[in-house]
């Protein structure tokens, strides 16, 4: 008896000190990692949250949360400029900092890996303009697509823009009460989408929502499963969560239909190849695909210009109406600035009116679209920080105290009869588009949008009010996948029709 008891106690020691070690040997790894994260990192000096200094679960957390760039705000007016937000990573609020890093060095500070986990979660692997971490690859790519965003083509494309214009008037004049929030963004898909694959989602005709559309918004919660569970998105077939099968094959759909558009776009006649964004991707003798290019990677493009080049544009000009019914005065204001505006005006006309801008940019600077921290690294001759990612963001950055007096204050007049060296000042610390080499290709587009967008508004209509129930909680800019958006996502108005539209009644 005792001989067998011995037999079976040696034989399962045998079997149990190899796991019993590797079990030890990870608590000891983990140990280390939190002793190393805590006391000796280089990163130890700088203030922040003890759990985000041992784990990126800490910004997982408030991701999921939506309440990221918000936190990070309140950790810089508790502790400063340089706050700890992950175990490598730091966030600075310094508009000298970010000019330097995204600006001046802009080729030396390249996109951390962040970037390169955002795949469309099928099919080959996507690295384009937006989350190339190869600088050089990535200017090339934006040599290519620069004359699509001249003032030439921007001259084109608002021609385009004029009948889309129109069928937002008639949308608003539908019903008494309309969601303006839903208008927007039906108006900047159906442009963005008609100059990306040259053909409008015609919603705003419709008044309902493209399956594409449908699909790729519940695909946004693949981005942030990518980012910490790649592993994962095999298996979601098979879990039990409807949202999650929905986002995934919705994700298949998008960019079939994306490549279908890609396909009938190439199969046309090469003389009728322009006038779209994807004309920079093919020679203008072939008509085809440039070295580098495919109809993959053009149809993943032509679906990332849109995410780009509605949903932050729609977002702001909902901001912007909320705001002027919010201060009649400023409306007020405005529209008496539009009464100098000739008969026939153009966004070149627009681009000349000084209150107009400043509206613009005090919506922009408040109410960030793409708010949260924009990741770069550290080179490893150092900055400072010697060798860490370095992601301040545009939230943070438009309310340093140090450039806007008052920052939390909607004041358009602060960028109004400035000193040069207080607007330079301002510039360099309004970063909605980012900044540098990298930074958005298509502002010249949104500003376009934007102020025609909101002008037409004001040239059709002669007042607007906010429906019964609407409340400043409602407009609270949440963050939700890669964009913030009204915590509602709505903007219920009634709309007040002029009984002859222009501004010189």
């Amino acid at each position: 008896m005792s001989h067998n008891l011995s037999g079976f106690v040696e034989s399962n020691w045998k079997t149990t000190l190899p796991l019993l070690a590797i079990i030890l040997f990870s608590v000891c790894i983990a140990l280390w990692r939190t002793l190393y994260n805590l006391l000796l990192h280089p990163l130890t000096k700088f203030p922040g949250p003890i759990a985000a200094s041992l784990s990126e679960w800490w910004e997982i957390y408030h991701t999921i949360k939506c309440d990221r760039f918000n936190v990070i705000q309140e950790l810089h007016e508790k502790h400063g400029r340089v706050v700890r937000i992950g175990p490598n990573q730091v966030s600075i609020s310094s508009p000298e900092a970010f000019h330097y890093v995204f600006v001046t060095k802009c080729s030396s500070f390249i996109k951390s890996n962040f970037y390169a986990t955002i795949q469309p979660g099928i099919g080959p692997k996507y690295a384009g303009l937006f989350n190339y971490t190869d600088h050089k690859r990535a200017v090339a790519e934006r040599r290519d697509l620069q004359p699509m965003f001249s003032p030439a083509s921007l001259k084109q494309y608002e021609a385009r823009y004029a009948g889309q214009l129109e069928q937002l008037v008639t949308a608003m004049k539908s019903a008494e009460q309309v969601d303006m929030f839903k208008l927007f963004k039906y108006l900047l898909l159906d442009a963005v989408g008609d100059l990306s694959f040259d053909r409008s989602f015609d919603q705003l005709k419709s008044g309902e929502d493209h399956q594409y559309v449908i699909d790729f918004n519940n695909a946004f919660m693949l981005i942030g499963l990518q980012n910490t569970f790649a592993w994962l998105l095999p298996f979601i077939p098979y879990l039990p969560f409807k949202s999650l099968k929905d986002a995934y094959f919705g994700l298949q759909r998008v960019f079939a239909y994306s490549q279908a558009q890609v396909k009938q776009y190439l199969d046309q006649d090469t003389s009728k190849k322009r006038g779209t964004l994807m004309s920079g991707f093919l020679d203008p003798e072939t008509g085809n695909p440039k070295d580098g290019y495919s109809p993959w990677s053009i149809a993943l493009s032509g679906h990332g210009f849109i995410i780009a080049g509605s949903e932050a544009s729609s977002i702001t000009l909902t901001y912007m109406l909320w705001l002027l019914i919010k201060n009649p005065e400023m409306e007020k204001r405005l529209r008496h600035e539009l009464a100098t505006l000739p008969q026939g005006y153009s966004s070149f006309n627009l681009a000349k009116l000084p209150y107009l801008d400043a509206i613009v940019r005090e919506t922009l600077r408040i109410y960030p679209p793409a708010p949260s921290p924009m990741p770069r690294v550290v080179p490893q001759h150092g900055f400072t920080l010697e060798g860490f990612e370095y992601p301040p963001g545009p939230y943070t950055i438009h309310r340093c105290s140090e450039v806007f007096e008052n920052p939390e204050v909607f004041n358009p007049d602060r960028w109004l009869g400035v000193s040069p060296e207080t607007k330079e000042r301002m510039n360099k610390a309004f970063i909605p588009f980012s900044a540098g080499q990298r930074g958005c290709l298509g502002r010249g587009l949104a500003w376009m949008h934007m102020q025609m967008g909101l002008v037409k508004c004001l040239e059709e209509f002669d007042r607007f009010e906010l429906a019964n129930g609407m409340t400043d909680e409602d407009m609270v800019l949440i963050e939700r996948g890669a964009l913030a958006k009204p915590k509602s996502t709505k903007l219920w108005v009634t709309c007040h029709a002029k009984e002859k539209p222009g501004f010189h009644q």
